[in-house]
């Protein structure tokens, strides 16, 4: 776990986004393995929130989108896929009722002595009406130039 926070670290210390991104969902994989394992955690929860913050940041960072194939680097090496074979699964949902403050309201308008069935806008503008007509005129210099 050490050498792959040492690996992220030169990574983006060397601006190479894209491998330390790599390495850190390497290193995701395996704490993910690890939770699958019932091992021990390697980092405490406070070092693997960093970590998914400083994946967060570092994709938000990266310029060319990544794929998930392997990455090829400036000198001929190639780093495999990281093989998301872990990701954790959802076996129960339990919907959660939302808060007083959050639910939905319905809103009751004032009465007034008009009739109104919502906010219905009209415009005279017509789409397209815009739109630059060609005249005569310039119908006849465009019919000289096809002319000659």
């Amino acid at each position: 776990m050490q050498i792959l926070q040492e690996l992220i670290g030169t990574a983006r210390r060397l601006a190479n986004v894209p491998l330390a991104i790599r390495h850190a969902a390497l290193l995701v994989h395996l704490l993910l393995i690890q939770q699958h394992q019932g091992a021990a955690a390697a980092l405490s929860m406070g070092e693997q929130c960093e970590l998914v913050r400083q994946l967060e940041m570092l994709s938000q960072r990266c310029e060319v989108p990544l794929h998930p194939g392997p990455l090829a680097l400036e000198n001929g090496t190639i780093i495999p896929p990281v093989p998301w074979t872990m990701l954790p699964k959802i076996r129960s949902l339990k919907l959660q009722p939302t808060e007083a403050a959050l639910k939905a309201q319905k809103l009751v308008a004032p009465s007034s002595s008009e009739d109104s069935n919502g906010p219905f806008l009209f415009t005279p503008i017509q789409f397209g009406s815009f739109r630059k007509q060609p005249n005569k005129k310039n119908q006849v210099k465009m019919g000289q130039y096809f002319l000659r």
